[in-house]
């Protein structure tokens, strides 16, 4: 990521990992944001994050992956 500026929220990290690779399941996201973004976000928080992503119409959600 060269040049851009780091996603500050972790609203903002999981649409960038979204625009980077798609589809993943929570649990890959919620693994990368820890491994990439060395951000302690629960995994119940990620999934309500998502949620609220989807609910803005950011991303659609199908059953097992976004």
């Amino acid at each position: 990521m060269t040049g851009l500026p780091q996603p500050k929220s972790t609203k903002e990290q999981l649409i960038f990992l979204l625009s980077q690779k798609w589809p993943q399941t929570i649990k890959q996201l919620h693994f990368t944001l820890k491994k990439q973004f060395a951000n302690e976000v629960s995994y119940q928080a990620v999934h309500k994050l998502l949620g609220t992503i989807q609910a803005e119409d950011c991303a659609i959600l199908s059953h097992t992956r976004l």
